[in-house]
């Protein structure tokens, strides 16, 4: 992946980081036995808005993109990968950053349905309206 966007001219670091403990890696252990997982730190500008952007002390706003995982959206990362530090390696601009983590009301999905429960027991679900999903605070999808 960096050799595409460098090839695009657009720069692009290695991020290490812990996929299975967000406080694993500390700023007081300097080791690279605290990093299990790299990702890619995209310098990005400031027009850019997602819930993966980060600020490098030297490097400027980087958005952390896992192209291992094909499960997430471009913009988020992986639950197990926010929140930790990563060693973002930029020569002697190398720093750990706080990677960002998604708020909460991003990871909301919000269904509604219509349905009824009779004294019997029974559970009618009213197809008429459909189900309508919000997922993330905005998106809508119905069925």
């Amino acid at each position: 992946m960096r050799a595409m966007l460098k090839a695009a001219g657009i720069a692009s670091y290695p991020a290490f980081l812990n996929s299975t403990d967000r406080n694993y890696v500390r700023e007081q252990w300097p080791s690279p036995q605290q990093f299990n997982h790299v990702v890619v730190a995209v310098k990005v500008s400031s027009e850019i808005r997602a819930e993966a952007v980060t600020d490098h002390p030297t490097l400027g706003r980087l958005l952390i993109v896992d192209p291992t995982d094909g499960e997430t959206p471009p913009g988020e990362l992986p639950i197990v990968e926010q929140g930790g530090l990563a060693l973002v390696a930029g020569g002697d601009k190398s720093a750990l950053v706080r990677v960002p983590m998604t708020v909460p009301e991003a990871n909301l999905v919000e269904s509604d349905i219509r349905a009824s429960l009779s004294g019997t027991g029974t559970f009618d679900r009213d197809d008429s309206g459909g189900v309508t999903r919000t997922i993330g605070g905005g998106a809508q999808t119905s069925s």
